[in-house]
Parts: C-alpha cells; structure tokens; sequence
C-alpha cells in the first residue's frame, strides 16, 4: 500500500518537472534571442548602420556569434561575450533577430 502511495505520488512529481523543465528551455530561448536582437541593435545604432543594410540578405543560419549578422560587422566580442549560442540565428532585412 505504501509502495504504491509512494509510486503514485512519484509519477506526480516527474511529469510536473518534466513541464517545468520545458518550461525553462522555452524561457531560455527566448532570453537569448532577446539578448542577440539587443546586441544586433546597439551595435547599429552605435555605429550608425540602417538596421535594413546590417543584415546581409544571403546569411543563413548561425551559432557564431564572431560572424553574425556579417563578418564585417559582428557581434562578439563587443556586444555579446560569447562567441557562440546555443541556438542558430539570422536576421532580416529590418533587422529582426529570428531564432531557428
């Protein structure tokens, strides 16, 4: 009886941390998306590029933080302090930061 109280209560508590851990993945991508569209933004507004040519329209998508959005205008070391994330990013013509 208490083996099975014991049990129960187990497949409770692991199927509320599963939806908490989605929870977090979810919230964690979305915090380092928001983190790279500031970084995109503050470097083209500190050094005066349109955010419509900061994008190239060929890029595909990165976790290279030290080529994104283009070689000659990147992001790390000056605006972010990693190189890389943990997801893949490109950025459109307006400058939207999109994660894949």
């Amino acid at each position: 009886m208490v083996i099975s109280i014991l049990g129960i209560l187990a497949a409770v508590v692991t199927m509320s941390m599963v939806g908490l851990t989605n929870l977090a993945h979810a919230n964690a991508n979305d915090a380092e998306r928001h983190t790279v569209q500031i970084a995109l933004d503050t470097m083209a507004t500190k050094d005066e590029i349109p955010l419509s040519s900061v994008c190239p329209p060929t890029g595909g998508a990165t976790t290279d933080m030290t080529t994104f959005p283009s070689s000659a205008h990147a992001l790390s070391p000056k605006y972010l302090r990693q190189g890389q994330t943990a997801k893949s990013y490109t950025c459109t013509g307006e400058g939207l930061v999109v994660q894949s």
